[in-house]
């Protein structure tokens, strides 16, 4: 009802009054309360416009439609944050205070397992941000901006994600390149840039690089002339 100092009850319904209502829903939609213009009109408010029903359905319908689409950017974040969480324990994990992954000519094996498994649960979270990010469609109005920041966070998220993969597959197969199992050897040659060839340059020396079971050991040096 109206007020003495000239304003309007906030009562919605049938005890406003269905004419009473209508002009209620005009007054909120006027001053850009849309979700109060639209819940007013569905309590039964009459004498509304028929173009501004259909527009309050819309908008209405944009801003429930914004709300999911915030929640899932939302929930992308929190597979984000997991995700560099993830990333932390793998970088403690390669440190490890004072003893790095590499000491001492020797790659410490035991502790790749954990770094692995940090890495390919970061890599996880990526791939659940980017599911939930890539399942949100944008509309129009674009309420929030919520496509812009979809898009600039997949542009983020993807790369590191594919990124995060590869770091995965590399690190279980690190083992045994490294001679977990068994020594294995690799041949390595020391090229001179300045006198190209077709392998790229001309060879100075050539070694063998042995692994055992992390420890890394240089034999049988020779150089390319002899």
């Amino acid at each position: 009802a109206g007020g003495g100092d000239g304003t309007w009850s906030n009562a919605v319904g049938p005890a406003a009054g269905p004419e009473l209502g209508g002009m209620q829903v005009e007054l909120a939609a006027r001053a850009g309360r849309v979700a109060e213009a639209a819940e007013r009109l569905a309590a039964g408010a009459t004498g509304v416009s028929p173009i501004l029903a259909a527009e309050l359905a819309l908008a209405s319908g944009n801003v429930d439609g914004a709300v999911r689409r915030l929640a899932q950017v939302l929930a992308a974040a929190g597979h984000v944050v997991a995700g560099s969480g993830e990333l932390v324990s793998a970088y403690e994990g390669v440190t490890e205070g004072n003893r790095p992954l590499v000491s001492d000519g020797r790659v410490d094996l035991a502790r790749l397992p954990a770094v692995r498994e940090h890495v390919a649960a970061a890599a996880s979270s990526l791939r659940a941000a980017e599911n939930e990010l890539t399942a949100v469609h944008a509309a129009w109005p674009d309420v929030a901006g919520i496509a812009g920041t979809r898009d600039s966070t997949l542009e983020e998220v993807r790369p590191a994600r594919r990124t995060l993969e590869r770091a995965d597959v590399v690190l279980g197969r690190l083992p045994a390149a490294l001679g977990a199992d068994r020594p294995t050897r690799y041949l390595l040659a020391i090229s001179n840039e300045s006198e190209l060839r077709a392998s790229g340059g001309a060879p100075l020396s050539v070694a063998v690089l042995t692994f055992d079971n992390g420890a890394i050991r240089v034999t049988d040096s020779v150089q390319a002339e002899d």
